[in-house]
């Protein structure tokens, strides 16, 4: 999994709240330096087996915002199940999107 990782300075202050919230620098604080691991492919993992609802991008062998990914969506392929729909019902209409991809990813059902 892909992490990014960033360092960052945590500083505090003293707040008055009379008259409106005031931000005073208090000598007496100390200011520490921490590291922040943030997972970004969490969101973008793929499932196995993929749901029927899922976009199409989670089958194997398409990237999110690949180009074989986006030339699906123009040709209205958003989910798995239209993808699976079309496999059964219309392979040659499949097959025009984009040859040479669409015979790998089936290969991989």
């Amino acid at each position: 999994m892909r992490n990014r990782t960033e360092v960052s300075l945590a500083d505090a202050g003293c707040v008055s709240l009379v008259g409106g919230p005031v931000c005073l620098h208090c000598p007496d604080v100390k200011s520490v330096f921490f590291v922040l691991v943030i997972f970004v492919d969490a969101v973008y993992k793929k499932h196995y087996p993929p749901a029927l609802n899922d976009e199409v991008w989670r089958l194997d062998k398409i990237g999110k915002d690949g180009a074989f990914h986006k030339r699906l969506n123009k040709a209205g392929l958003w989910s798995v199940e239209d993808f699976l729909r079309l496999v059964v019902m219309d392979p040659q209409r499949l097959r025009n999107v984009s040859p040479c991809s669409v015979m790998i990813v089936v290969r991989t059902l």
